[in-house]
């Protein structure tokens, strides 16, 4: 696909696409995300992202491309997504209410893909905080120069009570000491804990 981070795609794979999203969520593919995009065609797939943030109220939430990677221009590097971590934690409620399934390969350290002629493809999780977070449901990562660490996640604080926490423009690395140490001030004051 000629993007960052060779994920290990070959040309003529084919995969389900529930099995290119579930890879793209887990290991953050920039590959996956494109490939996914590239059978309904880029434009109208970011067409359709752009219209679905929309429909759920978020209003300040933008696409450029479908993975979200920075665009270098002449005149230098612009954003290629934007949302704020109030719009990001929206859109985290919307899928655990919505579509929690998606959520669920989000929760393992490495997941396997089997493409249509039967070629594994692995796919480590991104999230450095997988085991720090207790009774996580779901998480997605991201980082670009320009947005810099970003982490949405998404756990049971007890009691069936599930609590959004998103991360904007932190660093790479301390996305994840943020996560932990939210997660563990969420835990100290919910109620019964």
């Amino acid at each position: 696909v000629g993007l960052e981070g060779d994920d290990g795609f070959l040309v003529g794979d084919q995969f389900r696409n529930e099995d290119l999203i579930n890879f793209m969520l887990v290991s953050s593919s920039n590959d996956a995300a494109w490939a996914a995009a590239d059978f309904v065609g880029i434009s109208k797939f970011v067409s359709l992202m752009n219209e679905k943030a929309r429909t759920l109220g978020l209003g300040t939430t933008f696409f450029l491309n479908p993975h979200g990677l920075d665009i270098e221009r002449e005149e230098g590097r612009i954003s290629a997504a934007y949302g704020t971590a109030i719009e990001m934690a929206g859109l985290m409620e919307s899928i655990f209410n919505n579509y929690s399934y998606l959520l669920e390969g989000t929760r393992e350290d490495e997941i396997i893909i089997v493409s249509e002629s039967g070629r594994n493809l692995r796919a480590s999780n991104t999230n450095q905080a997988l085991g720090s977070i207790p009774q996580l449901i779901g998480a997605k990562t991201g980082f670009t120069e320009l947005a810099g660490g970003n982490l949405v996640f998404i756990f049971d604080a007890g009691f069936s009570y599930p609590v959004i926490v998103s991360i904007l423009g932190s660093s790479e690395e301390g996305r994840f000491q943020d996560a932990q140490k939210i997660a563990q001030a969420v835990l100290k004051y919910i109620p019964g804990e």
